[in-house]
């Protein structure tokens, strides 16, 4: 009987220069490359509409996507790493932000905005986010995920701020703090992930290795990896000639659910409906086997990219996957949808897109006033906004549909409905029938 064979060892290149990032790795046996990118963060930010956690991945993914396109081979052959043969080098991104009084702060850079900062934080507490992009440096197939912690300060007198100050370690860290450094005696408590305030979560990498059919003993550097069969999708993860051409806001996200989900900004899908012959019709879309829950029944809609509303996203991608011109879409006006005031159901939200322009305007500014179905999940959402559709429009569906087709509200649904949509179709149903009464 042979015996089992060890996983292949995988390269790992850190998209960072942070030392505590790179301790927390080598503490960890994973000893990667060391490449640091050249993207511009402030420029990035200032084109993002997201929540704290959509910009620390849109960084950690910027930092990422920047590496694995200049990767420098001859560093990777010199990486402590022994790669297999065929294996191309995975590389992490990462970035942290802390949250607090509602405010996000990234590295302060100069004394005057640290000391303004940690006066702030004194005997305060926060939400330290950190965004982890794990990208196949030559298909480009990514996952990402974000950790959460909540730091509670202790309060600090003007000496204490202006000595920590000086040591000048506050300057280049996000919440111009650190809690494994020289600022660690005034963070009383952290509540979540500890690793992710230091700035790279080793138990949310392990779970992103492990959602990709791998495992994070295959970074080990020193150690052999734990022994198996790589599975058909960690083969497929690695495989460097499974070409991922994507926007910078595609990828899926590892969500707190327990399920990833698609669009690092969350997504949005239009349900259009139309009146045809007296009856009110829905345009349903049969996804491609190849994409995301192929051979599934849904609305058209995908990925929301970094600089669009949620419903600018929903509206482009309608577009391209069905050929219907965004401008033919009418929306229902809050005077004539009295069904849709706030209701909430678990994690689904069925409300008017001019509360959550009032609520979220980062992400909801140039939102049409139509009735909305938001399923919520905190780091990632999906908006599906309800309008009306010429009865004649022509349907010109794009490589991401096998079939585009209208069917009865009042009838049966087609099957298998994509999961989530399966969840929503009733309350999408009931509005339908409200909206299209008035």
């Amino acid at each position: 009987m042979s015996e089992i064979p060890y996983l292949p060892q995988i390269p790992l290149v850190l998209a960072s220069k942070s030392p505590a990032r790179l301790k927390t790795l080598h503490d960890a046996g994973i000893r990667p490359a060391i490449q640091v990118s050249q993207v511009d963060e402030d420029e990035i930010l200032r084109d993002i509409r997201a929540l704290p956690a959509g910009q620390v991945l849109a960084l950690a993914a910027a930092k990422a996507r920047d590496v694995a396109t200049h990767l420098d081979s001859a560093q990777i052959v010199e990486a402590e790493n022994s790669p297999a043969p065929n294996i191309p080098p995975l590389v992490l991104g990462c970035d942290s932000m802390l949250e607090i009084d509602g405010k996000i702060w990234g590295k302060p850079h100069t004394p005057e905005v640290a000391r303004e900062r940690l006066r702030a934080m004194s005997g305060n507490s926060g939400i330290l986010h950190t965004g982890h992009y794990l990208v196949n440096s030559a298909s480009f197939a990514s996952l990402s995920a974000v950790s959460h912690a909540t730091v509670h300060i202790a309060p600090m007198s003007d000496a204490d701020i202006d000595a920590y100050v000086a040591t000048g370690e506050p300057l280049h860290v996000a919440g111009s703090f650190t809690v494994d450094g020289i600022g660690g005696p005034f963070i009383e408590e952290v509540e979540g992930d500890y690793h992710g305030v230091v700035g790279l979560s080793l138990p949310l990498l392990r779970t992103m290795l492990e959602e990709t059919g791998l495992s994070i003993t295959q970074l080990w550097t020193d150690h052999c990896p734990a022994r198996g069969n790589l599975s058909e999708k960690g083969w497929a993860f690695l495989d460097p000639k499974r070409r991922v051409p994507r926007q910078l806001a595609d990828g899926f996200l590892v969500c707190a659910c327990g399920h990833q989900h698609w669009g690092l900004s969350g997504a949005g899908g239009i349900c259009a409906l139309r009146k045809h012959e007296g009856r009110v019709q829905v345009l349903l879309q049969l996804r491609a086997p190849w994409s995301h829950s192929g051979g599934t029944w849904a609305i058209p809609g995908g990925a929301v990219q970094w600089n669009e509303s949620a419903f600018e996203g929903a509206a482009r991608e309608f577009s391209e996957e069905s050929g219907i011109d965004s401008s033919l879409l009418r929306p229902y006006h809050p005077e004539n949808t009295a069904l849709m005031g706030i209701e909430e159901t678990g994690d689904i939200t069925y409300i008017d897109s001019g509360e959550l322009i009032e609520q979220r305007p980062d992400l909801y500014a140039k939102t049409e006033a139509t009735p909305c179905v938001l399923l919520d999940h905190g780091d990632w959402s999906y908006s599906t906004f309800v309008v009306s559709c010429p009865d004649d429009v022509e349907i010109r569906p794009n490589n991401e549909s096998s079939l585009l087709q209208w069917f009865d509200i009042e009838g049966e649904p087609p099957s298998p409905l994509h999961p989530s949509f399966a969840r929503t179709w009733f309350h999408l149903r009931e509005n339908a029938r409200h909206a299209m009464s008035h």
